[in-house]
Formats: C-alpha cells, sequence, structure tokens
C-alpha cells in the first residue's frame, strides 16, 4: 500500500483488497500487483510550522564505518601514518568526505607536494588538493563529490620524510563510499542509515534527477535530497502506528498529520510531504509503482523538498500487512 499527500488536491483512496471497488481503483491508479496494498493518493504540506502549514491531501503529499583508524605498525624510530580517515576496507562513505592523514611525526615541509598523497578511482586520480592542516595532519580534499558506490585507494609515497630526516614507509588503504546519499555527512549516515535506508535514498535521488511524466504532469528534473534523522524518526513512528493499530492512511492514530509528526522528531518545516506502502518486499517494488502513481511521482519529484528521511517496519500477528513502509519529504524553515 502506498499513500501520498498534496496541499492543493484532497483525495485519499484505500485500496481494501478484499473490496471490488478497491480493484477498479488500483486499476486506474496504475497499481495492478492485488497482493500489495497501495494508497494512490499522495500528501504535501506547506508552511513555516503546524500553525501555518496548510493540510490537504492527495493520498496525503549502517554499518558504523564513518570512524578513522590506526595506520601503519610502527616501531619506535620508525616514521609514518598513525591514524587516517577513512578507515581501511570501510563502506557507506559519504560522498562529501575528506581523507584525513596523521603521521607520527613533523612532516619536513619541503619533501612534500601533492603528489605524494593521492587518491584514485580505478587507477584514476581523483581531482582535488591537498590540505596541511598543521605539521603532522593533511586533507585531500575532493573538488566534487566522490563518485556513490565506489572504490577508492589512498596512497602515500615513501619519499614523505619527518622533520629529521626519517622516510616514510610506502603506504596505501581502500575504502568504499556509499550509494547516492547526496551530500549527506558522515555522522547522519553513521547514527541513523541503516542499508536499507541508504537504498532508498539512492533510488529517490536516481529518481528525482530523471525529468519524467506524473500522470498527465511533466515534471522537470529537481536536485537530489539529504538524508535527515528527524525525518527518519517521524517517518518509523508513523510506520509503526500503522502497524500497532492496523491501519493505513496519512492521518495517525492520535489525528495527527504529517507536518505534526515532523514538528515531534524535532524538524522545523517549511514544506512536508509524505509516501506510504504496506506488503512490499523491496526497495526496486515500492519505489517503481510510487513512480507509477501519480500522487507519489509528484512528491518524488517535488522542487519544494530538500531532506528525506524513510522508516521501514515489519508487522506483527494484528496487522493486516507484512510490513509498512514510510517516506517523509521535508525543506527546513528558514529562521
Amino acid at each position: 500500500m502506498r499513500i501520498q499527500l498534496s496541499i492543493s488536491r484532497l483525495s485519499i483512496i484505500m485500496l481494501m483488497l478484499s473490496a471490488l471497488i478497491a480493484c477498479s481503483e488500483t486499476a486506474t491508479n496504475g497499481v495492478d500487483d492485488l497482493s500489495q496494498g497501495l494508497d494512490p493518493g499522495s500528501g504535501t504540506e506547506q508552511g513555516s510550522g503546524s500553525n501555518q502549514g496548510g493540510s490537504s491531501e492527495e493520498g496525503t503529499s549502517s554499518t558504523n564505518e564513518g570512524e578513522g583508524s590506526s595506520g601503519q605498525p610502527l616501531g619506535e624510530d620508525e616514521f609514518g601514518v598513525v591514524q587516517h580517515f577513512p578507515a581501511n576496507s570501510a563502506v557507506n562513505i559519504a560522498l562529501v568526505s575528506k581523507v584525513s592523514i596523521t603521521f607520527n611525526a613533523d612532516v619536513l615541509a619541503n619533501s612534500f607536494n601533492d603528489n605524494l598523497i593521492r587518491v584514485t578511482n580505478s587507477g584514476s586520480p581523483v581531482a582535488g588538493r591537498l590540505v596541511r592542516v598543521n605539521d603532522r595532519l593533511f586533507e585531500f580534499h575532493a573538488d566534487a563529490l566522490l563518485e556513490p558506490s565506489t572504490e577508492f585507494t589512498v596512497s602515500i609515497s615513501d619519499e614523505v620524510m619527518s622533520a629529521d630526516g626519517v622516510s616514510n614507509e610506502a603506504y596505501q588503504w581502500q575504502f568504499t563510499t556509499a550509494a547516492d546519499v547526496y551530500d549527506t555527512a558522515q555522522d547522519v549516515i553513521d547514527l541513523c542509515m541503516n542499508e536499507r535506508d541508504i537504498a532508498m535514498l539512492d533510488s529517490v535521488n536516481a529518481t528525482r534527477i530523471v525529468a519524467r511524466t506524473c500522470g498527465d504532469d511533466f515534471q522537470e528534473a529537481v536536485g537530489k535530497l539529504r538524508w535527515h534523522c528527524d525525518l527518519r524518526t517521524s517517518s518509523i513512528a508513523h510506520s509503526e502506528d500503522m502497524r500497532d493499530n492496523n491501519f493505513f492512511d496519512h492521518g495517525g492514530s492520535d489525528g495527527s498529520r504529517p507536518s505534526n509528526r515532523v514538528e515531534r522528531a524535532g524538524y522545523s518545516w517549511r514544506s512536508v510531504g509524505e509516501n506510504i506502502a504496506a506488503g512490499y518486499f523491496s526497495v526496486e517494488s515500492v519505489m517503481q509503482d510510487w513512480i507509477d502513481s501519480p500522487g507519489h511521482c509528484r512528491n518524488l519529484m517535488s522542487p519544494l523538498f530538500e531532506e528525506f528521511g524513510f522508516g521501514y517496519v515489519e508487522g506483527n500477528a494484528n496487522s493486516a500487512y507484512p510490513n509498512y513502509w514510510t517516506q517523509n519529504f521535508a525543506s527546513p524553515r528558514n529562521f
């Protein structure tokens, strides 16, 4: 099942799989898998807070890899890397990440240049610059976001020398970036994203960068979204509410709207949207049906949104569906 919110349209269509009318409504809305529940509407709210946000409905509109690791095993009189970020073999590294390298002694200034620390992708150098933070700490700043889902190699030449003339032993390690989480920070990935979350944001961003038609409306390609932990919190809360109270709707069991739930999670919003679904077993399948449904598609393609969160929960013995999915889209209020 899925649902969306829209400020300008009023329509909630609930698909009851045992009802004949649901079948016709399902087909009308381009959803032909009757083993799954879908809400073809969508929910979007705009405003600057709960008192000014209009509510209308068109339905209704990890792994912790971010820490650095110790470097080379060094003897008492040896010179080399003692810590670096990302860690060796780290995965799900943010695309905005800087590579940092800390040596165990001051680096001789005239022994050092940009070619002595290199970041490469399949042997090709990554465009960027080396920044000397202090005499022991150096950072590589890429000129653009790192490529998603890509293994990078960091190589340090044996020509790097300490201030007292001791040479470094050549050293390298690899790390792998996350899928397309746009400019989501590493601490956010580590704090509140799991593999399904990363896959969902990757799919949403892949959808947004391609112009498409949502129903009769042509939608231009729009910018990617970053993850926000508060929007994940509000999404999980609504998925749990639908499961625990055995309903499927944008309205919460306590009468809350998406904007209310986003605020409860601590997010101050300018615009809010929500898609919901139930009974799907992969990110790919639920996303395809959301894309095929005009109202949900409009939420996915809306230029009003900058940030995103998602909440998936398994069903229980008393729930109508085996799982529940909620997407929250939002832009923060500008104070």
